[in-house]
């Protein structure tokens, strides 16, 4: 239930765009990661937009292991991507139960993350591949926290606030405004809670 204390603390935040090195640090004090760091690199975001490494090394020869991630974006995407990219990733730090370790897991996860829609469901997803599917909807709830969408809500469903206009606030893409703004978001967020 790591995710849901991740979606708790952080679901009151009211300023807009959130800073994850704030998510990074809380995943730190948690105890899910010793270190985290974002980095750079050159993508074809037509495959993938980034992803995670975790590792354990050492310091010292005789010191306690380290456990660290490295998250992955492609530089070469606009900075809402970024954002969206390196909060779902942040996510998996509370997930440790489904991680993909082998060549052929990702193969498998990259393949299926890419089907339509209507053919997802004809396969049974291994764990690793459904909760990559939430990630998306984990990112953007940590992007657009329950608290900043309560005191936008109003002004959005009266048109005075446009989703490009919070896209813009909160920097992440408008298409996951839409959703995080619409009234299938709660329900939704409560089952994700419950993952």
């Amino acid at each position: 239930m790591a995710i849901r204390e991740l979606l708790d603390a952080f679901e009151g935040g009211i300023s807009l765009p959130v800073d994850l090195k704030e998510i990074a640090e809380w995943t730190r004090n948690k105890g899910f990661q010793d270190e985290v760091e974002f980095i750079g690199v050159e993508l074809d975001i037509g495959v993938i937009r980034g992803f995670l490494h975790r590792f354990r090394f050492q310091k010292a020869v005789y010191g306690d292991p380290v456990s660290a991630a490295h998250i992955f974006y492609a530089t070469n995407q606009e900075p809402e991507w970024i954002n969206m990219v390196c909060a779902k990733e942040l996510t998996h730090l509370c997930d440790g139960s489904a991680p993909v370790k082998r060549k052929e897991e990702l193969e498998n996860l990259l393949v299926r993350l890419a089907m339509p829609s209507d053919m997802k469901v004809l396969m049974e997803d291994p764990e690793y591949a459904a909760f990559d599917k939430f990630g998306d909807a984990f990112g953007a709830a940590i992007l657009l926290p329950m608290a900043a969408r309560a005191q936008l809500l109003k002004p959005y469903n009266d048109e005075v606030i446009l989703p490009e206009d919070i896209a813009r606030f909160a920097v992440m893409p408008e298409r996951y405004v839409r959703i995080v703004m619409s009234d299938r978001w709660e329900p939704l967020y409560e089952r994700m809670k419950k993952l």
